[in-house]
Formats: C-alpha cells, structure tokens, sequence
C-alpha cells in the first residue's frame, strides 16, 4: 500500500461551485513551474475544504484581478477544462494527493493548507517525481 504524498502547487484559477459549494468554488486549479518558466497543469483540487477555509480562500480569490487568457499550453488549457476563471499566480497551497499519473496531475489531490512561507515560483515541476 503506497501512503499519500502532499507537494506544493500554485494556484492559477478555480471553477464554479455547484449545490452546497456554489457560493465558494469547485475546485482550485493548480499548476507547478516547469524549467523554461511556463506553468504545468498539476489538477484540479476539489477536496479537503472544509467551511473556514472554503470561506477564506473564497475571500482571497475575489480580491485578486482576473486573467484574461490560459496561462496553460493547448493540452494543459484542455485538461484544465473550460470553465475556470483565471487569476495570477501568487497563492501557493500544499496538496496531498495518492500519486502523480503520466501526465504530471495530482492523483486525488486534497487541499491540506495555504502555504505563506512559499512563493509561487518555489512550485516547481519535477517530472521524474511521477
């Protein structure tokens, strides 16, 4: 039995809520920094909110300016799905996830925490990590 892992990612958007959530978001959508300082899609990460922080991060999600264009590649902006809205990518959450697949997105990813002490561009892509 493989035990979770949790790495960092950056938050580069998030999707509607919907039923009990559509106050708050669906989902953050996250991204780690690849080598030539474009931004790798790593998942979706739509579990392990509770309301504090549902709340919270709500908050900090509406005072940040929105993004008019994918920050992803085709396949990325693809897989991201078409319904995220945009933000610059500034807030870094720690995600606990089972595994990475072949493509380098978290594999049941739960948020665990904002993560202060980290900047963005500490989120870096490690393919070899998969």
């Amino acid at each position: 039995i493989k035990a979770d892992d949790t790495d960092d990612a950056v938050v580069v958007g998030w999707t509607p809520g919907t039923g009990a959530r559509s106050p708050y978001f669906g989902a953050l959508t996250t991204a780690q920094y690849k080598e030539d300082g474009s931004l790798k899609f790593t998942g979706n990460v739509g579990g392990g909110f509770n309301d504090s922080n549902l709340t919270m991060i709500k908050q900090m999600l509406d005072r940040e300016p929105r993004e008019p264009v994918s920050p992803f590649n085709i396949i990325d902006r693809r897989d991201a799905g078409s319904d995220v809205t945009y933000i610059k990518p500034k807030m870094v959450i720690e995600v606990k996830f089972m595994m990475k697949n072949p493509s380098g997105k978290f594999r049941m990813p739960r948020f665990q925490r904002i993560r202060t002490d980290k900047t963005a561009e500490e989120c870096i892509y490690n393919p070899t990590s998969i």
